[in-house]
């Protein structure tokens, strides 16, 4: 899975940003209806993960690799890593140099992008 202190964030559960690997989940329609296909930018990315899948290279499409795999293995990981979070900012926990940039061009085009909404007062809901 991760390294010890190296954890998960979600977001709607379709893109997955693990401290050592970034992954794109979504569920799969027809004959693979019990699968998620898991797609990542790096082949490095699913295999830390699901060391044993059949990571599918050049499919065709803007992700260079693909898993096809059962979604209860994906859910059980996720949550996994979901309970292991033991850290407080998860930039910092990013080891990988070139890793990290690309961790911080996302960040700053999504700051940027909520910059562009209204400021609204807190008016949070428990």
């Amino acid at each position: 899975m991760t390294a010890p202190g190296r954890s998960i964030t979600t977001e709607g559960f379709n893109h997955v940003a693990i401290s050592e690997q970034c992954l794109f989940i979504h569920r799969q329609q027809g004959w693979r209806w019990r699968h998620f296909t898991v797609r990542s930018r790096r082949s490095v990315d699913i295999e830390r993960v699901f060391p044993d899948a059949a990571v599918q290279v050049d499919a065709g499409t803007d992700y260079r690799y693909r898993a096809w795999i059962d979604r209860e293995r994906v859910a059980a990981k996720i949550a996994d890593s979901i309970r292991s979070i033991d850290y407080s900012n998860f930039k910092n926990t990013v080891a990988e140099r070139d890793r990290h940039d690309a961790y911080m061009k996302v960040w700053s085009a999504m700051y940027a992008y909520q910059s562009q909404e209204p400021h609204k007062r807190n008016s949070r809901k428990e």
